[in-house]
């Protein structure tokens, strides 16, 4: 209790999720950069999702929704400013809870799946296996996700093609012209940030307006 009344005395507390296959659940061996965990991490824990009639999105999703529990319960945290963020494959189960959840009032999402669209046109992929929801496209993909949160800020920050590497900001603003519009109706237009740093700084960019 201490640490934690400290943490919101300095402004601010960080609460960090380890979701299910992360972390202290995570099954990935030591050897995994030689191994066939490299190209297809949290293989085994989608699988399983799926075989339970479920999905590994949805229940780092739900695991999001608890940690929102734990802060909105406690009376120190201003549940104005709950805040997420999201890095790699946590981005898109951090937007899909934020689509439920209106008690995220500002998005951050960092070196996620620019698109399941990239997916269905890219013939490689790596690391997707964890984000796959069957038939999604059929209804929505991301960028109509980030269209449903606006007004709430967003930020869109290196987004990655389905094998991994940063997507250049003109294409990016491309898949995303349609949630820029959504922003632009909402009355919300400068909401929607999408940065790409440069390939040396990994930290070198500051979310304005966060705080």
């Amino acid at each position: 209790m201490a640490e934690i009344e400290a943490l919101v005395k300095s402004g601010f507390v960080v609460l960090a999720i380890d979701a299910r296959g992360w972390g202290e659940t995570s099954n990935i061996s030591s050897d995994a950069a030689r191994s066939f965990e490299a190209l297809f991490p949290n293989y085994n824990p989608a699988m399983t999702a799926m075989l339970m009639g479920k999905t590994l999105v949805a229940m780092r999703a739900e695991d999001v929704a608890r940690g929102l529990d734990l802060l909105a319960s406690r009376p120190e945290i201003d549940g104005e400013k709950i805040y997420g963020m999201g890095v790699g494959a946590a981005t898109v189960p951090l937007l899909h809870q934020a689509i439920l959840d209106a008690r995220l009032k500002k998005v951050v999402l960092e070196g996620g799946l620019v698109s399941y669209d990239a997916i269905e046109t890219s013939r490689i992929q790596r690391g997707i296996v964890e984000n796959v929801i069957p038939g999604v496209l059929k209804s929505y993909d991301l960028p109509d996700l980030v269209a449903a949160l606006a007004p709430r800020p967003t930020w869109i920050v290196d987004a990655r093609d389905p094998l991994g590497y940063r997507v250049g900001i003109a294409k990016v603003r491309d898949q995303y012209a349609g949630a820029a519009e959504a922003f632009k109706a909402s009355g919300a237009s400068g909401a929607l940030h999408i940065e790409v740093t440069e390939p040396k700084e990994e930290w070198g960019f500051t979310y304005r307006g966060l705080k």
